[in-house]
């Protein structure tokens, strides 16, 4: 939340969204319906994965042994009208060198994954949500990302889907 950025280095689509940081760290992701790739590019010999809550209405569990980051948020917008908790899961291809809780940090249960990136600066991260729970979550990776796919696969996959719904619409003139 609190990298510096300018927006002339960030890509928004439905389909895939980018950023280059100031600090050399990027960050790339595509969706699914309930699920999404990451990719994050780190600049230096180590990266960090803080995962954090506005406040304290969240939990974290860190399973670096696994790879796996769980949790839930009870955070809504004003748009979540009859929403429950939103659970989440989430795996790394690569292995977990240092994870931990995030001390002194308010009211919000935060925690971080660490990666070796000193011979490759890529971390790929595979996550989705569930309003049933993280088992659901983790059931929902499987559903809607295969072994195989890559960010660009699943960039593709969303942009033919959104191209599809906005396909019955004709603008002329424009």
């Amino acid at each position: 939340r609190r990298l510096p950025f300018r927006h002339e280095h960030e890509i928004a689509k439905p389909h895939y969204y980018s950023v280059a940081f100031e600090n050399g760290i990027r960050t790339e992701i595509a969706p699914t319906d309930h699920a999404a790739v990451f990719r994050f590019t780190f600049a230096g010999d180590s990266g960090n994965l803080v995962f954090d809550n506005v406040n304290g209405s969240a939990a974290v569990t860190l399973d670096a042994a696994n790879r796996v980051v769980t949790g839930y948020s009870d955070v809504r917008s004003g748009l979540s009208n009859g929403a429950t908790r939103m659970f989440m899961y989430a795996a790394f291809d690569r292995p977990v060198v240092a994870s931990g809780k995030i001390p002194g940090n308010g009211s919000s249960d935060a925690g971080y994954v660490k990666f070796d990136t000193a011979a490759d600066k890529v971390v790929t991260m595979r996550i989705a949500t569930s309003l049933i729970g993280v088992e659901q979550a983790r059931r929902n990776v499987e559903l809607e990302l295969a072994p195989g796919d890559t960010l660009e696969a699943v960039k593709e996959r969303a942009q033919r889907l959104w191209d599809e719904k906005l396909s019955v619409i004709e603008v002329e003139g424009a």
